[in-house]
């Protein structure tokens, strides 16, 4: 993708390339049967503000709750001890790393 030759923006691109991100988009899987993380909610490991949610909502198929989210690379990377708290309550949360995804469907025919 770096071999296109000149186009606008490309210094400034080429800068970046190499650098890690501030924040990557995640997948959590939150601890909450009575609500859902909505926008900005904030994430913690620990005491540390690590992240906030960019949406959320249900998880039909194992119950809880899901929600994407913008988190530090460190916590990114597989961190099981994470916390989000939604409406003033903090909720266990995990990263979920793939999809959440039954191909086979096995869960649905038991």
């Amino acid at each position: 993708a770096w071999n296109k030759g000149d186009f606008i923006g490309k210094e400034a691109a080429s800068a970046l390339k190499d650098k890690e991100p501030a924040r990557k988009l995640t997948l959590l899987e939150i601890e909450a049967a009575d609500a859902d993380g909505t926008v900005n909610e904030p994430i913690y490991q620990g005491e540390e503000l690590v992240g906030f949610t960019t949406s959320g909502g249900p998880n039909v198929s194992n119950g809880g709750s899901l929600s994407m989210a913008y988190l530090k690379p460190s916590a990114a990377a597989g961190a099981n001890d994470l916390s989000v708290e939604i409406l003033g309550v903090q909720r266990k949360a995990r990263v979920i790393q793939g999809a959440l995804v039954d191909p086979e469907g096995k869960r649905m025919r038991g």
